[in-house]
């Protein structure tokens, strides 16, 4: 009869390890190095996009591109820039990044500070939420780098990504949004 009891629990116990967790039970921090608590957007989408960082006329382009969209939508999603150390961002390049991303400032842009991005040891709990299956329920992959895209629903889950080949255009965004 113990058995009977306890087999029950253990299965109990084994889907609530394995439940999908919400995104917004994260944090991250800020370029300028406030925390930032992703629960604070509930009832809103995050679009996730990891930022080129070379400064350059294409990632210019990039920036404009990403600060119009924000505008535009600007009620309906919070964006989260990445600032990521595998695009080639490094601790000593924050005064210079602070500087160049401060043009591109919009209430619901949110620009992170440094993270690791790829799978393994270093990678940051955002994106390893984001990279995993088992914790966001649909993909899992590495990231691809600069211009990778995910879109998480105003529940904090996972629903779309797009590869970093993705040049943001009004038409493609707001498929992705709507």
């Amino acid at each position: 009869m113990k058995r009977l009891i306890l087999l029950p629990v253990f299965f109990f116990f084994l889907a609530a390890a394995n439940a999908q967790s919400s995104l917004l039970d994260s944090s991250l921090i800020r370029l300028t190095g406030q925390q930032q608590t992703l629960s604070d957007y509930a009832g809103k989408k995050l679009w996730i996009v990891v930022l080129p960082l070379g400064r350059g006329d294409q990632d210019a382009f990039f920036m404009r591109k990403l600060d119009s969209i924000c505008d535009s939508y600007s009620r309906r999603i919070e964006t989260i820039g990445v600032v990521s150390y595998e695009a080639g961002y490094t601790d000593s390049q924050l005064a210079a990044l602070q500087d160049w991303l401060s043009q591109y400032s919009r209430p619901n842009l949110i620009i992170t500070k440094g993270m690791h991005i790829k799978k393994g040891g270093l990678q940051s709990g955002l994106f390893r939420w984001l990279t995993d299956a088992h914790r966001n329920g649909h993909f899992d992959m590495d990231t691809g780098g600069a211009g990778q895209q995910f879109l998480v629903d105003a529940t904090g889950k996972l629903y779309r990504v797009s590869g970093t080949g993705i040049i943001l255009s009004w038409r493609g965004v707001s498929k992705m949004l709507n």
